[in-house]
């Protein structure tokens, strides 16, 4: 799905939208049954995976892709904060707030923290922490920068064709910031601010 996303003022080169779309814009995009508030289910991705285990996706890659998803999965692994969940979801990897600590959620589905996936044209990892907070935006920008690599980002994506494309790094410490605790306290803290506003 590139271009301009149906019914959004913002343009999203991503093939999926991220977990904070619906309460940042505060509506649907047109003609969809339902938002990704809990794991990029609106819209289709466009190198499917019908893998149901993360083992089985690593070895269904292209061997020129594999070794870059596999080297950024670990630092993921290696950073996460404790209590996510990891899970194939949506022909993606994809790392979430289970149901049993979050059952109340926009469509019913585990709330969303960040996915890997393998692309037509490129890699793509989805961070929902960063799309929520322009702190964390800002942190992973100026990271980047350091590095002296070229962030290639939608609007909660990072878009890479090569692991030197992707300051390790930095990723780890943007995976490593936000505590589960801390990640649904800012969706709650943004459902309440719509809420207020309705």
């Amino acid at each position: 799905m590139n271009g301009r996303v149906p019914g959004f003022p913002l343009r999203c080169s991503c093939p999926a939208l991220c977990a904070l779309c619906f309460l940042l814009f505060k509506r649907l995009p047109s003609g969809a049954a339902c938002l990704p508030l809990a794991g990029l289910r609106a819209y289709a991705v466009s190198m499917n995976s019908s893998a149901a285990t993360v083992e089985e996706y690593l070895a269904s890659l292209p061997d020129g892709r594999r070794p870059a998803i596999t080297a950024v999965l670990q630092v993921v692994r290696r950073h996460l904060p404790k209590g996510f969940e990891e899970v194939m979801n949506s022909g993606m990897i994809c790392w979430q707030v289970p149901l049993a600590v979050l059952p109340d959620t926009h469509n019913k589905q585990p709330l969303m923290y960040a996915a890997l996936a393998n692309q037509k044209h490129h890699m793509a990892l989805y961070l929902c922490s960063v799309y929520g907070s322009s702190s964390l935006r800002k942190d992973l920008e100026e990271g980047y920068a350091r590095a002296g690599i070229r962030l290639d980002m939608g609007l909660g994506c990072i878009r890479f064709r090569k692991l030197h494309h992707v300051p390790l790094p930095v990723i780890g410490k943007i995976i490593g910031a936000v505590s589960m605790k801390q990640y649904i306290a800012r969706v709650q803290e943004l459902q309440d601010e719509q809420q207020k506003k309705k």
